[in-house]
């Protein structure tokens, strides 16, 4: 139906429920060479980068999961060593009370940089996104309908927004759909 900020929201609403699901997929990567405004991402340090792969690739069900793989170790090692049987049960029993600390530690920091990164959708033809929260502001830049933003700070009825290029400005929020 021509309103772009409509179906981007749309297929990263999906994106966010259902991060594989194909047709949403294909879909967004189709409209992404309708939309006007393509920002490059900063690259991640090497070290985010591969915890995020790693994090996104296990999920919140991958985590448990191996969560609960190290507490049956644990277990089944402080079992052998309170009979006795084998003495190196003891380091087995530690090396997985570290495991499990590991993983839960990387369950709660992917948790924290998701919560930390709420995103919108630009729903207006074009907006000029400002370098303070008013109206008399200067204008920084000018973004696009269907552009996706993460949100920052909100003061009274403007938004803070942060591109993905590491641009940082304010809208009015009523130009925004939080994804």
């Amino acid at each position: 139906t021509g309103e772009l900020g409509e179906a981007v929201w749309a297929y990263e609403r999906t994106l966010t429920l259902d991060p594989d699901n194909e047709d949403a997929l294909v879909n967004r990567a189709m409209l992404q060479e309708r939309l006007v405004d393509d920002i490059e991402q900063l690259p991640l340090p090497l070290i985010e980068r591969s915890f995020r792969r790693w994090a996104d690739r296990l999920g919140t069900t991958g985590f448990r999961s191996l969560f609960i793989v190290w507490l049956w170790l644990v277990a089944g090692c402080w079992i052998a060593w309170r009979m006795r049987k084998v003495r190196s049960a003891f380091f087995g029993m530690g090396a997985g009370l570290l495991l499990m600390l590991l993983t839960g530690i990387g369950w709660w920091v992917q948790n924290q940089l998701k919560a930390k990164e709420q995103r919108a959708v630009l729903l207006v033809e074009n907006v000029y996104v400002k370098t303070a929260p008013s109206v008399q502001a200067q204008d920084a830049f000018v973004l696009h309908e269907g552009t996706v933003v993460y949100l920052d700070d909100r003061i009274d009825s403007w938004q803070e927004i942060r591109l993905t290029d590491g641009q940082v400005g304010w809208v009015e929020a009523e130009v925004l759909r939080e994804i």
